[in-house]
């Protein structure tokens, strides 16, 4: 991580869940999580959702996971979307754009890594390798340099983490 990261801390949101019940983001402290904003109509997000599921394949039973919000989407649609491509991580459902509100999201897919302590932390774009906090667009989420930035992460993470 960065100095910078170190200081600029998530924000949580309490939402509900395309499985039924309500999740907040504080429940996944102690992972790193890979905040994807989408749509399900939105062609980029369409674009990158198998390599976001590849990548949550690819880091299954470790300290890290995918968590997508849905914002300002139909609950059908979503459970179509998470079929089509066989999404298993989370989704919530943001239909007020509330999580899209305290985020100051530009527009789908954006995404955020945040660190198991809750802060947001700078990697390096895996589509061109410049350093970003918020990441705006499709990206390729499996690339071996995004693999290996999060193997890097998961490093200092205490056993305990892949099992919650």
């Amino acid at each position: 991580t960065t100095f910078l990261s170190q200081f600029i801390t998530f924000f949580p949101f309490k939402l509900e869940s395309l499985d039924g019940g309500f999740r907040e983001l504080s429940d996944l402290r102690g992972k790193i999580v890979l905040l994807n904003f989408f749509a399900s109509w939105c062609e980029p997000c369409v674009e990158e959702a198998p390599a976001l599921q590849r990548l949550q394949s690819a880091f299954e039973g470790t300290g890290f996971t995918i968590l997508g919000v849905a914002s300002g989407d139909e609950r059908e649609a979503v459970a179509n979307f998470r079929k089509r491509f066989g999404l298993t991580f989370p989704i919530l459902l943001d239909d007020g754009r509330i999580a899209q509100e305290i985020y100051r999201t530009t527009g789908f897919p954006e995404s955020f890594l945040l660190s198991a302590q809750g802060s947001m932390l700078m990697i390096n774009d895996p589509q061109d390798g410049s350093p970003l906090v918020r990441l705006i667009g499709p990206r390729k989420w499996d690339s071996p340099a995004m693999k290996a930035q999060l193997t890097s992460l998961l490093k200092n993470l205490p056993k305990s983490a892949a099992t919650k």
